[in-house]
């Protein structure tokens, strides 16, 4: 990925999210506030002036090429995946020998997230990465017990997602290079027909050093592992975007009107 730190912001594209269509931007209009932000985010690779479309061309090939898949059914749905523990919370873990392609772009997507948890500390837990060969492979709406950033790459997929920060379920369209940051929202893949194409998604999940010292949404660990509370209450205040019991008067500051640059998926 080319690109020094990632803050480089390309013209401007539109997105469709939702129904709502954005302009995307760099780190500025997707860094997260401090505190329990529960707000989903989405954003292009490429207005990061991180990676073009050729670059990631070849990291697709080299992720059909070289990776050594596992195929997995969940809950009925099959698809092939390959996973990178950082023990520890190790930034500098070295990669599975087959996943050296992904490695070689980590330390990138971490400069990402240093960006967006300025002021915090962030620590990545794992890199899970699905590959659906065709619509037919997707996955059933579940959620995480830890924040997560994903990159889709390859052909167009819609991925629904719902819980904190959205009022309801939204259904995006991600293309090659779009990302989604998550906190705890149920998400899935949307089964479509065998007629689509190759898609993988790269998955870091990852929490920060306040995540950890805090009990944020009532928690006081994470993990990767789906737990039931995680989304038991999927609404923040609409006024402050943050959770707080809805009997307690807000006190935190409103969002204005263009809240996180466009980003937010609302």
């Amino acid at each position: 990925m080319a690109g020094e730190g990632g803050a480089a912001v390309l013209e401007p594209r539109a997105v469709q999210a939702g129904g709502h269509v954005a302009e995307t931007g760099g780190a500025e209009g997707v860094r997260l506030r401090r505190g329990v932000d529960c707000m989903a985010r989405r954003f292009s690779l490429f207005d990061w002036g991180m990676v073009t479309p050729d670059e990631l061309a070849v990291l697709i090939a080299q992720l059909e090429t070289e990776v050594r898949w596992q195929t997995k059914s969940f809950g009925g749905c099959p698809r092939d995946i390959a996973s990178w523990i950082f023990a520890d919370f190790d930034r500098e873990a070295p990669p599975p020998e087959d996943m050296a392609c992904v490695g070689a772009h980590m330390a990138k997507l971490l400069g990402v997230l240093d960006q967006v948890h300025a002021g915090d500390v962030v620590f990545p837990i794992q890199l899970y990465v699905n590959r659906y060969n065709d619509g037919r492979n997707y996955t059933r709406v579940h959620a995480h017990y830890c924040r997560q950033l994903t990159v889709s790459l390859g052909n167009e997929r819609a991925l629904d997602v719902e819980g904190p920060g959205i009022p309801g379920r939204q259904r995006l369209r991600l293309r090659t290079g779009d990302v989604v940051l998550l906190d705890g929202q149920l998400h899935g893949v949307v089964e479509d027909s065998a007629a689509v194409g190759l898609r993988f998604s790269l998955n870091l999940f990852y929490c920060t050093a306040e995540d950890l010292t805090t009990q944020r949404r009532g928690r006081s660990a994470v993990s990767v592992q789906y737990a039931p509370h995680v989304a038991r209450q999927k609404t923040p205040c609409f006024r402050c975007g943050f959770h707080h019991p809805r009997a307690e008067r807000c006190e935190h500051e409103a969002l204005g009107p263009d809240w996180n640059a466009g980003h937010g998926i609302a």
